[in-house]
């Protein structure tokens, strides 16, 4: 007959395992999830992220990257997290779920930090001409983009006072993120 400590050592390894059994079922996701999620003119906001996030050659957008940058700058921290979480899991003062989704809680506000950070490269002055158009409550459309290039080059444009930075004239990407932890 196993003596008492055996026991409990027994009990706590068969504990401890159906603790670290959920992990592998559970994912936590940060960005753009929603499939409707779009912008005032129907463009979907996780493909807007992505452009930013990767440039755009052909339409002459540079990459403004946030999400990769933010998870090398992050990995130690991130880390962290899930290393004293993983003690809390084992000691059973919370669980897996919780320990992922505040990893992705503290990810997405990161990535917020990161996109409100960026100031390079600076927009184009059609960019900012467009802008100027749609602060003055103007629809800006290809044939308007025509307008402000020869606006601009006739120098009939003043682009003063609209926000020079790149990734916040609406705020929506931001406002947008998001992020979810479930069991798959």
């Amino acid at each position: 007959m196993p003596d008492l400590a055996q026991r409990k050592t027994e009990v706590f390894f068969r504990e401890l395992e159906k603790r670290l059994d959920g992990l592998g079922n559970i994912e936590s996701k940060v960005g753009w999830l929603s499939d409707g999620l779009t912008y005032p003119d129907g463009t979907p906001t996780a493909y807007v992220a992505a452009i930013q996030e990767y440039g755009s050659p052909a339409n002459s957008i540079p990459a403004r990257p946030f999400m990769r940058p933010t998870a090398t700058e992050q990995e130690t921290k991130w880390a962290d997290i899930a290393a004293k979480g993983a003690v809390r899991v084992i000691e059973g003062k919370s669980t897996g779920f919780k320990v992922l989704d505040t990893i992705a809680q503290v990810a997405e506000a990161d990535v917020v930090d990161k996109i409100e950070s960026i100031t390079q490269p600076p927009l184009s002055p059609i960019t900012l001409g467009a802008r100027k158009y749609r602060k003055e409550g103007k629809k800006v459309t290809g044939a308007t983009i025509g307008e402000i290039a020869g606006l601009l080059k006739e120098g009939k444009l003043d682009i003063s006072g609209v926000s020079t930075k790149p990734l916040d004239e609406t705020h929506h990407l931001i406002n947008a993120i998001t992020h979810v932890t479930e069991t798959i």
